[in-house]
């Protein structure tokens, strides 16, 4: 079960949550001093920086589940076997994967409703959505 996300942007040294007036000011402010349109500037972006692509999972759970998961997840540190190399693993707000390719996956409780979720970046469709469901099923989701 998957929802849209909220629309937004974080930005290092703004504020802890996403900002979705502050991204479309700076949108605006992009178009107007590059005199480029939107899908200008996605081009431009992505022939830079490369293209990212997101894959999200929602679920609800149980107390129990909560706990379970917080245990293998958090406690024990446990994560699936990836066939993409694991540069390093972070546990600052969930439990994020860092690969080598430059994708990445987290796993992540909802602060604000009961909802575990996951968010897995790569740069193809295809690979986000099939390393979400390698941590889905080592989850049991």
């Amino acid at each position: 079960m998957s929802q849209a996300p909220s629309g937004g942007l974080t930005i290092r040294g703004h504020i802890l949550g996403k900002d979705g007036i502050f991204a479309s000011a700076l949108i605006a402010e992009m178009i107007s001093v590059t005199r480029h349109t939107i899908p200008e500037l996605l081009t431009e972006i992505q022939g830079q920086y490369g293209r990212a692509v997101m894959a999200e999972f929602d679920t609800k759970f149980s107390e129990e589940v909560k706990r379970d998961l917080q245990t293998l997840l958090f406690e024990h540190k446990k994560l699936p076997e990836f066939d993409i190399p694991v540069e390093m693993v972070n546990y600052l707000d969930g439990c994020k994967v860092y690969f080598q390719n430059g994708g990445w996956i987290i796993v992540r409780f909802s602060g604000t409703e009961p909802l575990l979720r996951i968010f897995c970046e790569m740069q193809d469709e295809l690979e986000a959505e099939r390393i979400t469901m390698v941590m889905r099923r080592f989850l049991g989701l």
